[in-house]
């Protein structure tokens, strides 16, 4: 029955900004939309400086605990690797702002994705609700998303304070610190 279930579990895969404080945002919404959409999040690795060469682990910088008391599937990039699973398009959102253009450089570079389609769509502050309507019919096991950084407003309600409490978790190990600065 869980050989069963695995077969049946579908992925929310997102290209990670390169600053902290990005990071963070963009995997709060990416948490936000896999749950919304019943999917199990991957976890991408930081990329600072935008470097695809030096990549940081969640797990070598933060206690999972939190985050996967949140999201109990989560998985970190590696992980879902090893399963030989990708996804046969990529969702290309497109921000107002111009400077921030939708990149394929982590999936392309880094997870050696460089032959998928895209499906671009402007992207907006979306809720829960609007993520179901867009993608929770869509079939595909891997569903791969270009940034998720302004891109989910569905926290809200007794349902906002789920991240605030646990980002207490977020707390940087103590030695984890030397291996970002």
């Amino acid at each position: 029955q869980q050989q069963q279930q695995q077969q049946q579990q579908r992925y929310l895969v997102y290209q990670p900004p390169s600053g902290l404080a990005e990071w963070l945002v963009s995997l709060h919404n990416a948490l936000g939309v896999a749950r919304a959409l019943n999917r199990t999040l991957v976890i991408p690795p930081m990329l600072f400086d935008a470097s695809l060469a030096a990549p940081v682990r969640y797990s070598d910088v933060f206690d999972t605990t939190a985050l996967l008391s949140l999201a109990p599937t989560a998985m970190e990039t590696e992980a879902f690797l090893s399963l030989g699973l990708r996804p046969t398009r990529l969702v290309m959102l497109h921000a107002k702002d111009p400077r921030s253009l939708p990149s394929r450089a982590y999936f392309n570079g880094r997870l050696g994705w460089s032959n998928l389609s895209e499906v671009h769509v402007p992207a907006q502050m979306a809720s829960a609700r609007d993520y179901r309507r867009l993608y929770g019919a869509c079939p595909e096991r891997v569903l791969a998303i270009s940034h998720l950084y302004a891109a989910f407003e569905g926290f809200h309600s007794a349902a906002a304070g789920w991240w605030p409490r646990a980002a207490g978790g977020h707390a940087l190990t103590a030695s984890s610190v030397g291996r970002i600065l």
